[in-house]
């Protein structure tokens, strides 16, 4: 096979993967992001299958054929995220993975649990220190149960007019309750505080009374994830709302070891094998998964940039950092 045949069918690979994403924003009534991945499709296809490229560019430019099939959401209040990676595409502790694994199989096998007359357990609250996973865990879930994602808006839920709060979340979980999606709130804290919390206010516990309201009533279908890094600060009425309480802590040597082993494997670093840059990423002591990315990160960028002359000196740096 020729290299440009086998570039072909990488392409065309991508494009099929590509396709579940536009129809599911098609579906949502998201335009914008269904023209993006139409037009990202179409250029995939552009050398191997240019007719049916040009037939799908001319349906993303016109929007024709992408009328949504359920409710738009509530754009000034969420984000819809479209996801990839499912749990094998994450790094987290072994223990979280299978507790994640164990809930999704709950949802696969839902029609087995109704003939007990019981749903799927459907409410998570994701907490630890910042910047290990968590956001990533809750797109995971997505990813593993089919289902669209949509993230929370800080900014559009929290408001500055009394009871506007309120009327976001009941908005909010109107929407989220109405059809089988994941809705992922991040900074729950924020929306569920303890009420006997110092320097508690009117609005704050009305806020808290009706999260435990709009808990309560949550459907089934809809999967929610919270996620927080001041786990003590929720109200405790909140907490026994949720079915699992998931802690992801600071990573061990060892789960950093297999972040940056991940991140730069040769699928990731064209032309150069680096991992043998592993045991110093570790050595530089990262506070959090995140830094450990955007270390690997760093390193991609040079080699591809500066064919990697840089990277001793940024190591050597973050180690006197660390």
């Amino acid at each position: 096979m020729t290299s440009d045949s086998n570039a072909q069918r990488v392409s065309i690979n991508s494009a099929l993967r590509a396709i579940p994403k536009l129809v599911e924003a098609s579906k949502l009534g998201m335009r914008d992001q269904a023209v993006e991945i139409g037009v990202e499709i179409a250029g995939l296809l552009d050398a191997g299958m240019p007719t049916v490229s040009e037939r799908i560019r001319k349906i993303a430019r016109t929007g024709a054929g992408l009328t949504p099939i359920a409710a738009k959401p509530p754009e000034d209040l969420v984000d819809y995220v479209s996801v990839e990676n499912g749990f094998d595409g994450v790094v987290l502790p072994e223990n979280v993975i299978a507790e994640a694994r164990m809930i999704a199989t709950e949802h696969a096998r839902a029609a087995e649990l109704a003939a007990f007359s019981v749903a799927p357990r459907h409410k998570i609250v994701l907490h630890g220190p910042p910047g290990n996973g968590k956001t990533m865990l809750a797109r995971a879930f997505a990813a593993e149960l089919g289902l669209p994602i949509f993230e929370v808006k800080y900014g559009g839920l929290i408001a500055s007019y009394l009871g506007e709060t309120g009327k976001n979340l009941q908005r909010l979980f109107d929407y989220a309750g109405s059809q089988p999606c994941v809705l992922f709130i991040d900074e729950f804290d924020t929306v569920a505080m303890a009420r006997t919390a110092k320097g508690d206010v009117g609005e704050t516990r009305r806020v808290t009374n009706q999260m435990l309201l709009l808990l309560d009533r949550l459907p089934a279908r809809c999967f929610l994830v919270a996620a927080t890094n001041l786990f003590d600060q929720i109200d405790s009425a909140v907490v026994r709302r949720f079915d699992f309480a998931i802690e992801i802590p600071s990573p061990t040597e060892d789960l950093v070891r297999t972040c940056a082993a991940r991140e730069l494997s040769p699928e990731r670093t064209p032309g150069y094998d680096r991992r043998d840059l592993v045991e110093r990423i570790v050595g530089c002591a990262p506070p959090h998964l995140s830094a450990v990315v955007a270390m690997c990160e760093w390193i991609r960028r040079d080699l591809c940039l500066a064919a990697g002359t840089n990277i001793d000196g940024m190591l050597a740096a973050a180690a006197v950092r660390g």
